[in-house]
């Protein structure tokens, strides 16, 4: 959602923004307390306006087939700020944190 309120609907993509070492559209089910990851992107490049609107202050997630949603910030401590609005939202698959490789690193032969 903009400063002014303003929303969109994230366009899902499999090509652009990835999970290393995860292939597929994997089914996220998870069980109370556990938590997934999706990442996701914008683009602070003006088109042929020369201008951004105002940049989204927070995300509201619902997963597909469900009425309840959760409000997350969308601010970026990277960048210093919150996402650009200049281009769409892009999100990948939503991966359920277990299946993260490099959040549960494979232990290493001794």
């Amino acid at each position: 959602m903009t400063p002014t309120g303003a929303t969109t609907v994230a366009r899902q993509t499999n090509a652009e923004l990835t999970f290393p070492l995860i292939s597929g559209v994997p089914t996220a089910t998870l069980d109370p307390g556990e938590a997934a990851f999706a990442a996701f992107g914008g683009s602070d490049t003006p088109g042929a306006t020369g201008t951004c609107p105002p940049s989204y202050r927070s995300l509201r997630i619902t997963p597909p087939g469900n009425t309840e949603s959760v409000s997350l910030s969308a601010w970026n401590p990277y960048f210093n700020q919150d996402l650009p609005a200049c281009a769409g939202i892009q999100v990948t698959m939503v991966v359920p944190a277990s299946d993260v490789p490099y959040l549960n690193p494979s232990p290493t032969a001794s």
